[in-house]
């Protein structure tokens, strides 16, 4: 007998390195909208990028709760590192192994619209479609609405309430708004001795600061 979901997941996968006010301010317009059970930080590195700046797992993981606990502190936000956990970084193997970890659960991928426009080379981008459910933010540079080439999976755009009530598989577009800041941004910043930081930031730096982080060029 198939187990019927009866929570919601969303997964916001990212190396977080580190995570700053941008992530957090994108999971609370997800969270407003959707209003999902839990939303996962699903803490990764893109090996196509250099990874000698990356700050280790436990404390990417602080960083971001300090952020969490700071400012957002309402948001359902966990931690996880399933992709490290099985050996596997490819999101069809995460989001199968959740489905068969936690039945009970029906998990939503959030990704940008970058992702969207080469969907069709991701790993089992056609099982991806026809079993999951992802939402899409709009990023600079990515018009889903001018694209030059076709979108792939365009006939599997739902409606933005689909994702959270059941139903048919496939993408929504969510807009959300987040700062102009990146965490390439913050590295450098500290790599060039910058020590004052909007009152968000400062406690990681803080922690940067104390645990001598990021202090090589990037």
């Amino acid at each position: 007998m198939t187990t019927q979901p009866t929570k919601t997941i969303a997964l916001y996968g990212g190396s977080f390195n580190p995570a700053h006010s941008g992530h957090f301010t994108v999971m609370d317009c997800i969270q407003k909208q959707c209003h999902f059970d839990e939303i996962w930080m699903e803490f990764s590195l893109n090996l196509l990028k250099d990874t000698t700046q990356a700050a280790n797992l436990s404390d990417r993981f602080n960083m971001a709760a300090i952020l969490h606990k700071n400012n957002f502190a309402a948001l359902p936000v966990k931690y996880t590192h399933i992709g490290e956990d099985i050996g596997s970084q490819i999101t069809a193997d995460v989001l199968d192994h959740l489905r068969k970890t936690h039945p009970d659960t029906e998990f939503v991928w959030i990704m940008g619209s970058d992702a969207l426009l080469s969907f069709d080379r991701w790993i089992n981008a056609d099982h991806l479609m026809q079993n999951y459910k992802f939402i899409v933010l709009p990023r600079d540079g990515y018009d889903l609405q001018n694209a030059i080439n076709p979108i792939p999976f365009a006939d599997q755009q739902i409606d933005l309430s689909a994702i959270s009530t059941g139903g048919k598989t496939g993408w929504a577009i969510l807009p959300c708004a987040s700062p102009d800041i990146s965490s390439s941004f913050y590295r450098a910043a500290i790599a060039n001795g910058q020590t004052n930081f909007t009152p968000d930031f400062q406690p990681v730096a803080d922690y940067i600061k104390r645990n001598d982080l990021y202090t090589a060029q990037p």
